[in-house]
């Protein structure tokens, strides 16, 4: 399985992407977060952003939340229900890259395709998949998207401050700069 840029043990269909500089002293809520769907253009256009960004900041923390909106994309809770099971065999971002590349097919034949695709045991995953053992970590995400007033995605927080700009690298940058300059520093 390949290394990711991005924090492992995030979730992955809501949008809620959150970045942290790592010689900060955040609490819990205070990282860059981002809400999303597993099953959006507009998520799957700004994760090669998020790739520049993390590049170009190696000290920052990077957490996916799952949203999925199953009336706008009836195949995002089992997406992000996918990346979790994904998750519990040490491949959730490599499945997170799969359902990104592959929004438009996401029925179960075609994440069971995915899951061999990763390496995955392939039982394993179906079995996670048919008993939902994903879920709870979703339904925790949606909720901490409803307490954040998330309703759309994606959005981004940086530091617990919801971005309100624009999703290119120039605009994401600019909101980690402030955050740093913001950031109290362990001594």
């Amino acid at each position: 399985m390949s290394a990711s840029p991005l924090a492992p043990g995030a979730g992955f269909s809501g949008q809620s992407q959150c970045l942290t500089p790592r010689t900060a002293v955040p609490d819990p809520g205070d990282t860059r977060a981002r809400h999303r769907r597993s099953r959006i253009p507009y998520c799957g256009r700004a994760e090669p952003v998020m790739r520049e960004l993390l590049a170009d900041y190696g000290d920052v923390r990077y957490v996916w939340r799952h949203l999925p909106l199953g009336d706008v994309h009836p195949h995002a809770q089992l997406a992000a229900e996918a990346a979790e099971a994904a998750g519990e065999q040490g491949a959730y971002w490599e499945m997170h890259d799969l359902l990104l590349e592959h929004q438009g097919a996401l029925q179960v034949t075609d994440l069971l395709r995915y899951a061999e695709e990763a390496g995955l045991d392939v039982e394993g995953f179906h079995k996670a998949l048919r008993t939902r053992s994903g879920a709870a970590k979703v339904a925790e995400d949606v909720d901490s998207a409803d307490l954040s007033g998330v309703s759309g995605t994606p959005t981004f927080f940086v530091n617990g401050r919801r971005h309100q700009g624009a999703y290119d690298i120039a605009s994401l940058t600019a909101a980690v700069r402030a955050a740093r300059e913001r950031a109290v520093f362990v001594v």
